[in-house]
């Protein structure tokens, strides 16, 4: 279903038309995930953040949200030797499906599954990390945000992914149906919390489902 709020289709079979498949190490648990109709990364979030991480591989990457563990087996292929993945997922219909996966990519090393709710998790986490990635319940993103502030090494990034929520997040609340309403509200406060932390360099995209990408910036004598 390539319809949504915020890309017209054509645009969409368009680019996706263009873009070249990867056969990957990931390319499995995507198939599944399509074919289970399990949420994952657009096609053209997917292609930014493996864009993204070739710029320069991270040694240490933080995933909120592993569902079937697709996002971490795709994002292994790219952090630098020694590097590791530490992921977080609480739903158990989620998490019993990820541990196979990972195991099976033959990546138990390179990727530490966390079972419970990130706002328990996080704080037990010690960081730095270089990349973080919020995919999980989009009300729970602004529950995260001071622990992911923690974590974040200067110079390192994060991707939010579905902060538009099919584009109901750009529109006035009495136009969102009001079971939407709570996320509706949640997101567009977190959206300004991010935005305007002066620590960090924000852009809002349009693509996906709308992807936030936040740069946290380096102090002077971290330069």
């Amino acid at each position: 279903m390539l319809e949504n709020d915020i890309t017209p289709s054509y645009i969409l079979q368009y680019i996706r038309g263009i873009t070249p498949a990867a056969d990957d190490l990931s390319a499995a648990v995507e198939e599944r995930c399509r074919r289970e109709e399990v949420p994952i990364l657009d096609e053209e979030v997917k292609s930014l953040l493996r864009f993204l991480l070739l710029l320069k591989p991270p040694r240490r990457i933080l995933e909120v949200g592993t569902a079937y563990g697709f996002s971490s087996i795709f994002m292994s292929q790219f952090v630098a030797p020694e590097g590791h993945i530490d992921t977080i997922e609480r739903n158990p219909a989620m998490w019993r499906k990820a541990k196979p996966n990972i195991q099976s990519a033959g990546l138990e090393n390179t990727i530490t599954l966390h079972i419970g709710h990130a706002q328990e998790i996080l704080p037990t986490l010690t960081g730095p990390y270089e990349v973080i990635l919020l995919d999980a319940s989009m009300g729970q993103y602004g529950l995260f945000w001071e622990e992911i502030k923690r974590l974040l090494c200067p110079g390192g990034w994060l991707l939010a992914d579905n902060v538009l929520h099919s584009g109901m997040t750009a529109k006035p609340r009495l136009e969102i149906p009001r079971r939407q309403r709570t996320i509706h509200s949640r997101l567009q406060a977190f959206l300004r919390t991010v935005l305007v932390d002066e620590e960090f360099a924000s852009s809002l995209l349009p693509i996906g489902d709308g992807v936030l990408l936040s740069l946290k910036q380096m102090r002077g004598s971290e330069e």
